[in-house]
């Protein structure tokens, strides 16, 4: 079963460094820039409540993360997605408890080493949503819309979800890729094809996409290597 969980840590422990702190930092840009580039995102499962398979950090969330002379403004709102080996209930706070404590870590040698900073969320404001739901909206409309849609044209399902198709040629044949856009996030999709031949025959049903999302790479299953990401969140 796979699953998304959309981070919103505002909050945080121990010591921020400050830009008066960092003398060689002399613009709030760098200042912003270095204090990023030190960060480092920790998924928690320690209790093991979470068959996990995998986990995987889609989002940075780095964008949201805003910054004063002073320190931060706003924290990061990264996004994970995970592949469970069973199904396990959204609404289950015990087991999904470690995750929702997962934190960024802001450590700089010879400045907060002794006290690293780490942005968590206090306020119970993130989120762990399934993402079983978007295979059957796959299902349900790429049939009949992802060959009748031009390249950039968009068209607005029920329950807020956009679709948009596009396709460009890459090294190795061609990529179409569709966008669902659904309340305030994006889901990407990207097919890969040898030719135009290839992608004229296939037909986009929901098995195909069943069959897909397990590979590990386009040489598992060359007609067809389904990419399940999320690639934002939209403030």
């Amino acid at each position: 079963m796979y699953y998304t969980i959309r981070f919103n840590l505002q909050k945080g422990e121990g010591h921020f460094p400050t830009k008066s702190e960092l003398k060689d930092l002399k613009s709030l840009d760098a200042y912003s820039d270095f204090l990023k580039k030190s960060m480092r995102f920790s998924f928690n499962n320690d209790n093991g409540m979470l068959p996990l398979v995998e986990w995987k950090l889609v989002d940075d969330g780095l964008s949201s993360l805003t910054f004063s002379e002073e320190g931060y403004e706003t924290g990061p709102q990264p996004a994970v997605w995970l592949h469970l080996e069973d199904e396990v209930d959204i609404e289950d706070e015990e087991v999904w408890a470690d995750a929702l404590r997962s934190d960024y870590v802001l450590e700089i040698p010879g400045v907060n080493e002794n006290e690293p900073f780490y942005f968590q969320d206090h306020s119970s404001n993130s989120q762990v949503e399934s993402a079983e739901w978007l295979a059957d909206e796959i299902g349900e409309h790429l049939s009949e819309l992802a060959l009748e849609l031009n390249d950039e044209a968009s068209v607005t399902l029920s329950d807020e979800l956009v679709i948009t198709r596009t396709s460009s040629v890459i090294d190795d044949g061609i990529a179409v890729k569709l966008t669902l856009e659904h309340k305030g996030s994006e889901f990407i999709y990207t097919w890969y094809f040898e030719n135009e031949d290839a992608m004229a025959e296939f037909e986009y049903y929901n098995n195909e996409y069943m069959d897909s999302k397990e590979c590990e790479s386009i040489e598992a299953n060359p007609s067809v290597y389904a990419v399940h990401s999320i690639i934002k969140q939209n403030s």
